[in-house]
């Protein structure tokens, strides 16, 4: 396999990774809506023989498990505002995290712009939203776009970033 085409396969494969990601944090916030209803309670397991509650469980790779109330927790999305917006913070983070550290694994392959953007990004989210830029290399490597220029310009940065971001998403889904 050529460097160009391996290059473009770990471009595909990111990008198809952040799409997941993407996909991922509309499927969590359907979820924590759906568990915010008090009505959800009635899509838990069973009480099973020997429990008082229903039990939720999670498999270890070891083969244990570790077992908890169902009901509590699930409670929690209606009951803890506090939580739910940690759940949707944590979701964020890892996915800028999960995306940032692919992409460092291929170098930032040709470190346009969008993708020093989200090196930055990725990097201060690690290291407790601070941000250490360092000037001579990102003379060399800008981190700069559209997005930017539109929020100084006073655009919603909603519709920016679907506009100006979203394309750089699609370009990793693609094969070149």
């Amino acid at each position: 396999m050529s460097q160009q085409s391996k290059a473009n396969q770990a471009a595909f494969d990111i990008g198809q990774m952040t799409e997941r990601m993407a996909q991922g944090y509309y499927m969590h916030l359907a979820a924590i809506q759906v568990a915010k209803d008090p009505r959800a309670i009635f899509f838990s397991a069973n009480v099973e023989p020997g429990q008082i509650v229903p039990v939720g469980r999670i498999r270890h790779e070891d083969g244990t498990r570790h077992e908890f109330d169902f009901a509590h927790y699930l409670a929690q999305a209606r009951t803890n505002p506090a939580m739910v917006a940690d759940l949707d913070r944590l979701w964020l983070v890892g996915a800028l995290l999960t995306i940032g550290d692919a992409l460092a694994k291929q170098s930032y392959f040709d470190h346009a712009p969008e993708l020093e953007l989200l090196r930055h990004l990725r990097n201060g989210v690690a290291h407790g939203n601070t941000f250490r830029i360092n000037l001579k290399l990102l003379a060399k490597f800008p981190a700069h776009n559209r997005l930017a220029c539109a929020l100084r310009l006073g655009s919603s940065p909603a519709p920016a970033f679907a506009h100006h971001c979203a394309p750089m998403f699609q370009t990793f889904s693609k094969s070149h």
